[in-house]
């Protein structure tokens, strides 16, 4: 099945601690083998939902052109994981030497299919 996005919206939810994202629990301290500075290790998980609102593509032998477009709408929530490594004892932005994020799972909240008949 191939999907055309027509619109979409996001807002991710994000709580904050300091202005880092992270709270203390989402955090480790270390110790750095080569000099004994501190480094600081965070991550954790947010929700981010978008509305989706696409027309799919699916293959349809009864139809002439042998295809047949649906409408599909709902709420597409993913959960990412985060995580940033930290120069320092503090996760701000200027002691922060990596990072990156990943989905972990994708679910379509509320799914409204329509046939829109052959394309």
């Amino acid at each position: 099945m191939l999907l055309m996005p027509s619109t979409a919206a996001a807002a991710g939810a994000k709580a904050s601690s300091a202005g880092s994202g992270y709270s203390r629990s989402d955090c480790q301290l270390m110790l750095s083998p080569g000099n004994g500075r501190p480094s600081l290790y965070c991550t954790r998980q947010y929700t981010e939902q978008s509305a989706v609102d696409a027309v799919a593509v699916v293959a349809d032998g009864t139809c002439p052109n042998g295809y047949r477009l649906v409408s599909v709408t709902g709420t597409l929530q993913t959960v990412w994981r985060v995580w940033d490594l930290y120069d320092g004892p503090a996760p701000l932005d200027k002691f922060n030497v990596a990072g990156n994020e990943a989905p972990v799972s994708e679910t379509m909240l509320n799914r409204v299919e329509n046939d829109l008949g052959c394309g």
